[in-house]
């Protein structure tokens, strides 16, 4: 009587599959079918089934005699893709262990959470910062009015001189970082002086930052362009709430020495 062994063999050639593509079908290795069709080891029911369903052959009647419980090739599972699976000897068989579950990228899964993590607090800034309040600095001249005038000194210096104040009249702090006076003859820009730094202007102010109430910061600024007709003197910062701020004044430049010097 011919063996399921030999029957798979016959089966199988009569289909004109290999080894390989057989067990690729049956999702087994080639040594697997090679122990079966040479009677070292035979099939479970479930790939009995299958391998009546792929072969056109009934090898369940084969099993029978070793497992009470017969699946019909019709009420078989579905047959799976072909995957590579180690194999687990049973009581003289080989059966297929239980594919694992696919494990998650966990590198994909923490790019995407930082990702949203990111636009969340963004969205966060863009919506509650334009909320907060800002700081407001006021700048004037030390005297009034608010222009500028020729300075003769002794030590042979000759030229524009403004003398600056600025003052917060908020209630947020507000750190000035960056000072300047730029000089302007009509419309066209004649020079610069020196831009200032925190750390310059820190030597002025009362605290480390601009605070209402206390002192305002006091600058000098000056140039030796008498053809000059206009300053405007800058000052930027970032006040308490995050916000990065520019103040600016422009001083008409009319008067050729200090009022008390006119007669």
């Amino acid at each position: 009587m011919e063996n399921i062994g030999e029957k798979i063999m016959q089966a199988r050639k009569t289909k004109g599959m290999t080894q390989d593509t057989l067990a690729q079908l049956v999702n087994v290795s080639r040594q697997t079918v090679s122990h079966w069709e040479n009677g070292r080891a035979m099939p479970d029911v479930a790939t009995a089934a299958q391998l009546s369903k792929v072969l056109d052959v009934n090898f369940l009647a084969d099993e029978a005699a070793e497992d009470a419980a017969v699946q019909s090739p019709e009420a078989m599972p579905t047959m799976q893709e072909p995957a590579q699976e180690t194999q687990e000897q049973t009581d003289g068989r080989f059966v297929n262990p239980p594919e694992q579950p696919k494990q998650p990228n966990q590198r994909k899964r923490i790019a995407v959470i930082c990702a949203a993590v990111v636009i969340i607090v963004a969205a966060v800034v863009g919506i509650v910062l334009p909320m907060l309040p800002k700081a407001q600095a006021q700048i004037e001249l030390s005297y009034p009015p608010e222009n500028a005038y020729m300075m003769k000194e002794d030590g042979g210096f000759v030229g524009w001189m403004i003398h600056f104040y600025s003052t917060n009249v908020s209630d947020v702090p507000f750190t000035p970082t960056y000072a300047q006076a730029k000089w302007y003859e009509g419309d066209k820009l004649s020079g610069s002086s020196p831009a200032v730094d925190y750390n310059y202007m820190r030597n002025w102010m009362e605290s480390e930052a601009l605070v209402k109430g206390e002192m305002p910061l006091d600058l000098y600024c000056g140039t030796d362009k008498l053809n000059v007709d206009r300053g405007v003197f800058i000052i930027s910062g970032t006040d308490a709430n995050g916000h990065e701020l520019k103040f600016s004044i422009s001083i008409d430049l009319i008067h050729e020495f200090p009022p008390e010097s006119e007669n």
